[in-house]
């Protein structure tokens, strides 16, 4: 049984098992305080309980006679605990303890892996979504100058960044006259273009009923 800590590391989650009844996978998680074999595990020793009902206080999460229990770790992050058990009371021998910190090795190996795969799957679709809001920021600006006799436009907006708080618009009002408007939003990349966004729409809704 593969039981991985949560972000908090307060709850060990069963996340796979074999030779178990499948439905002990939408048991909710174990509390970790308290959990004592699994807390000495994630220290880095491995627990054998050679006989359960002799030491309760270990609380393993199977009733089951004999258990091992083996921290899942990586050189720097404790991922969780992988329990053997067995129906009957018996010793584990140091050959059998040493098999199954070689498959939490790997498993750890493992976790470790979907996690850097994950993690450039969320930068890569950040990217993308960076891209697709600069794009759509830049295809706001307007780039058709007004028909106009009295005045030449043109304008020009480059951010600092993908995104940025600044723009630029115009336009011709019922009365004939010229609009103008240019504007900066003073924050973090996300939140200007935010705001750069909600103050340009401001603009060009509002420039026909205040002065």
């Amino acid at each position: 049984a593969l039981y991985v800590l949560d972000d908090a590391t307060r709850h060990l989650k069963l996340r796979s098992c074999w030779g178990l009844p499948a439905d002990r996978l939408l048991a909710p998680p174990r509390q970790l305080q308290g959990a004592l074999a699994d807390l000495e595990a994630l220290l880095g020793h491995a627990i054998v309980l050679e006989d359960t009902s002799l030491t309760p206080q270990w609380e393993a999460p199977e009733s089951a006679s004999a258990a091992v229990c083996v921290p899942v770790s990586s050189a720097t992050t404790p991922l969780g605990t992988l329990w053997v058990f067995d129906d009957h009371a018996r010793d584990f021998s140091s050959q059998e303890t040493n098999l199954v910190e070689i498959v939490a090795g790997r498993i750890a190996a493992e976790l470790e892996r979907e996690a850097a795969v994950a993690r450039g799957a969320r930068s890569g679709n950040l990217e993308r979504e960076v891209e697709q809001a600069a794009s759509w920021q830049q295809s706001r600006l307007l780039k058709i100058p007004p028909m106009i006799d009295e005045f030449d436009v043109a304008g020009w907006t480059r951010s600092a960044g993908p995104i940025g708080g600044d723009f630029h618009h115009w336009s011709v009002l019922s009365d004939g006259r010229l609009a103008l408007g240019v504007g900066d939003v003073q924050a973090p990349m996300i939140e200007s273009g935010l705001g750069a966004a909600t103050l340009a729409t401001l603009v060009e809704t509002h420039a026909e009923y205040l002065p």
